[in-house]
């Protein structure tokens, strides 16, 4: 009842705009030519008849252009308006272009429709949007990167300031210390670039027919040793036959870094089960622990950069909190999302959600991709020809003038 209430409801802008817009810009444009002329033709014979039938025939000629002028500035104003009408979508971009010139990197042109203006005002809208992420990342990254370098560089500083001042020896032990801080720094900037360069999409990814279960078993099989020199047990279990299409590499990592992420917070003795599902439409991979747990609250922060959870046991020489904003960065780039679930001191699952690889709708999807791109290959055939006529009628117009 409440879809049926929907569609009887009043349309919105966007609903008005989308069916205005059925037709194409160079239709809508010859349709507006098309009935100026007939406006104009119409009106100059009612003129004419008007004209002849208040005995104005001893000048018929004052009569024709009398009908003429009114019918000329009958199509002017009648063309006026269909132009401003026609071109009032490319003032709204132009507006939208100088806003964002200006600093205003929200502003939008909000066309919607099927014809050539209102796509192109769609592409412009979603340039604009990259523009604003990016904007917004860089700035986040800024101010990330400089809270989270603070640290290290603060303990290099006072460490080497006191070996200068004789207050420490340089001996190996204090020159280790300077060293793991370099070395954290090291993999910071690391962790940071692969981040970038996920969310800036500079990374190509690869696509690929991939079986999850023997995919996830190899990176369970390489954390083992990992795991039980931590005191842990690790269990995995798989469907058979559950496929998916993305990049092998970036969910291995996207996996390894939830495995990591749960020997970290969880204390020895402690388990770890990794599993694959296979649903209707999507995939799952799921990473359990008996760790520390999390909040509803901390549930909504873990994606976020240097966000680390307290009780992690290996938290100075081990995590950066870059590991789970990559896991998410990559499950985005494959149409998927992160579920989070856990209780505090009992404790946590992230599971992976990406869609099935289906190869009957994979190939719906290519033929529907085939279909569209002949649609516009007719599209254009058409336009071409009715250029080309439109170039045959003016060259003819313009030999029967030189003839006149």
């Amino acid at each position: 009842m409440r879809g049926l209430a929907g569609m009887a409801g009043p349309m919105t802008d966007n609903e008005k705009n989308s069916r205005s817009s059925k037709l194409s810009f160079a239709a809508r444009l010859t349709l507006a030519f098309a009935l100026v002329v007939v406006m104009t033709v119409l009106v100059a014979l009612g003129m004419l008849s008007f004209v002849f039938d208040h005995d104005l025939r001893t000048d018929p000629l004052f009569a024709i252009i009398v009908a003429a002028a009114i019918a000329l500035l009958l199509a002017i104003c009648i063309g006026y308006l269909f132009a401003r009408r026609m071109v009032r979508p490319l003032n709204r971009i132009t507006s939208t272009a100088r806003a964002i010139q200006e600093g205003d990197l929200s502003a939008r042109t909000h066309l919607r429709g099927e014809d050539e203006i209102s796509r192109l005002g769609e592409a412009f809208d979603a340039m604009a949007a990259s523009i604003e992420k990016d904007r917004m990342l860089e700035r986040r990254l800024t101010t990330d990167v400089a809270h989270e370098l603070r640290t290290p560089l603060m303990a290099i500083q006072a460490t080497v300031e006191a070996m200068v001042d004789g207050v420490y020896k340089a001996d190996e032990e204090h020159l280790l210390t300077v060293n793991s801080e370099v070395q954290r720094l090291s993999r910071l900037v690391d962790a940071l670039l692969r981040l970038s360069r996920l969310e800036n999409r500079t990374t190509p990814m690869k696509e690929e027919i991939v079986n999850v279960g023997e995919l996830i078993g190899g990176v369970v099989l390489a954390h083992e040793v990992l795991v039980i020199d931590s005191g842990l047990m690790i269990h995995y279990s798989a469907q058979p036959n559950v496929i998916v299409k993305g990049d092998p590499d970036m969910l291995r990592q996207a996996v390894a870094n939830l495995i990591s992420n749960a020997v970290r917070y969880t204390p020895e003795g402690g388990r770890i089960a990794v599993r694959v599902k296979g649903g209707d439409i999507m995939a799952s991979i799921s990473v359990e622990d008996t760790g520390i747990g999390l909040t509803r609250d901390e549930a909504k922060m873990v994606f976020s950069r240097f966000w680390r959870a307290e009780g992690g046991r290996n938290r100075e020489t081990g995590g950066l909190g870059v590991g789970l904003a990559v896991v998410k960065e990559i499950v985005d780039r494959h149409g998927g999302w992160v579920q989070v679930e856990g209780e505090k001191g009992v404790g946590a699952t992230f599971t992976i959600h990406i869609p099935l690889y289906d190869e009957k709708r994979a190939e719906t999807r290519e033929k529907a991709r085939v279909r569209e791109a002949q649609r516009y290959a007719r599209d254009a055939q058409r336009y071409a020809r009715d250029a080309q006529r439109y170039a045959r009628e003016a060259r003819q117009s313009q030999r029967l003038n030189k003839r006149k």
